[in-house]
């Protein structure tokens, strides 16, 4: 997608203003988008680009949160953040950033978003929200939750401070005043998917569960019209790992191992692509890198061709030509602030190289995430264990045509965490169309009228506060 929306500009206006913003919206709604355009509007080092993980940073050519704010990735106490001094090279470069952007919010635990606040309040000398600092908030909470071990969940169940464990359950989230933004417009489907995008976005919240299923489950052992296989998407890393193994020790003749390098501050863990690569001449292949020139993107698929020691030349499914393949080297990031410059400028610590390439044979689900594939055959095996994986799952295909399923999926399958549903309700859905009493508001004002409501709850506020005041003082003067 080449051109924003009238709404993705909106949302640049909006983010424009200064507010807190909270951006949330469907698979394929363009969430990313919007933050490439701001990335390429802001050059002046006042605005830094975040994470939750390594994989989603190294996308945004940002760092993860845990980076740039010097935490340690157990659990933050926040009223330890808050006694802890500042360095002074992070002091100095936060007094020059005006915006921070977090992107996969939902995956931020509530004491990281908590202990983010703290910090900046003590950095910043300031006792607003966030230090002052204007925070735009960049996820969908019904697709990917916080990871929280078995043995962290009592910190959160028992904890005074937080009402769970998801980024809306830190006070800083309540004391933010954020502006929800919610996109649902969705781009990446083929033309004549409406129903297919109905049921969707019925899967996504959970309701009319049966109906949407009776969409889906059309689909079990489908044909697909398509000369090249399916992507198998299954639940478990187990799963998918024997399922590419096999698949690769089919082919017969000799294969080629590339090793990737590493240098500087990696996280293996968080590493794009695995550090060593096995293929051979007929072999499945996925990019997880968009081509400079655009011949291949992230979730392209196709077939290894040929190979040397220097490249692997694909026949990927979309195009005619055979592409030659290079290494890639994805940098890993930090913040820093350039005293001669006089402003924040990234700095590479580290950085990994290797063939942009997976096997796909079979994908998890969750590695799936953030890609847009063409035909996809999805396995349960026992059944979906998270909350939006059926969501995350189905979304990643354009069209209802080219999915197959191996068995029925069940309403059971169709998990959403309960609270999501609620703070959706409270905080998202309740803004999504702005209408005046019977008349629908022009898309063109739309903007201009949700800033002049939320001025005029302000002055509201404001003037209930003042009045407050003042009876107050007649009363005190009253008694005297």
């Amino acid at each position: 997608m080449d051109k924003l929306s009238p709404d993705q500009l909106n949302v640049l206006d909006l983010i424009a203003s200064g507010k807190n913003i909270f951006l949330t919206g469907k698979a394929g709604s363009g969430k990313s988008e919007i933050l490439k355009a701001l990335r390429k509007k802001r050059t002046d080092g006042d605005t830094v680009f975040l994470s939750t993980t390594g994989m989603a940073a190294m996308n945004i050519n940002g760092c993860t949160a845990h980076r740039f704010f010097r935490f340690g990735l157990s659990l933050l106490d926040p009223d330890k953040i808050q006694k802890e001094p500042v360095k002074r090279e992070f002091e100095e470069m936060i007094k020059y950033i005006k915006t921070i952007v977090i992107d996969e919010i939902s995956m931020c635990r509530a004491d990281v978003l908590e202990a983010i606040d703290r910090r900046l309040k003590k950095a910043c000398r300031s006792e607003l929200p966030f230090g002052g600092k204007q925070m735009v908030l960049v996820g969908d909470p019904f697709q990917l939750a916080p990871v929280v071990q078995t043995s962290e969940k009592a910190y959160f169940s028992k904890s005074d401070l937080f009402n769970g464990e998801y980024f809306f359950d830190a006070p800083a989230w309540r004391k933010g005043r954020f502006t929800c933004v919610n996109l649902s417009e969705v781009f990446r489907r083929d033309p004549d998917s409406d129903q297919f995008i109905d049921a969707l976005n019925d899967i996504r919240v959970g309701v009319n569960k049966q109906g949407a299923l009776s969409v889906i489950n059309q689909r079990i052992n489908a044909s697909i019209d398509s000369e090249t296989p399916p992507v198998f998407l299954c639940a478990m890393n187990k799963q998918a790992h024997e399922a590419n193994v096999t698949a690769l020790k089919s082919i017969s003749g000799k294969g080629a191992r590339y090793k990737g390098r590493t240098a500087g501050e990696v996280d293996e863990a968080e590493l794009p692509v695995p550090k060593e690569l096995l293929v051979k001449i007929g072999a499945r292949v996925i990019a997880a890198a968009n081509h400079e020139e655009g011949l291949y993107v992230n979730g392209s698929t196709g077939t290894v061709l040929d190979f040397n020691r220097e490249k692997i030349i694909i026949k990927f499914d979309h195009s005619e030509s055979p592409v030659e393949v290079v290494r890639k080297t994805w940098p890993i990031n930090d913040y820093i602030y350039d005293e001669d410059k006089n402003q924040v400028e990234t700095k590479t610590i580290g950085a990994f190289e290797q063939f942009p390439l997976k096997l796909a044979w079979a994908l998890t689900i969750h590695k799936s995430q953030g890609q847009t594939l063409d035909n996809v055959h999805l396995d349960l095996g026992e059944g979906a264990f998270a909350y939006g994986q059926i969501y995350v799952a189905l979304s990643r295909v354009r069209s209802l045509n080219a999915l197959s399923t191996s068995k029925f999926i069940k309403p059971r399958d169709i998990a959403v965490d309960p609270r999501v549903k609620q703070f959706a309700e409270e905080y998202i859905h309740k803004n999504e169309k702005l209408k005046l009493k019977n008349i629908a508001i022009p898309e063109q004002y739309e903007l201009d009228v949700r800033r002049l409501i939320e001025e005029l709850k302000e002055k509201d506020r404001l003037a209930s506060e003042e009045i407050r005041t003042q009876n107050i003082a007649s009363m005190r003067q009253a008694l005297n």
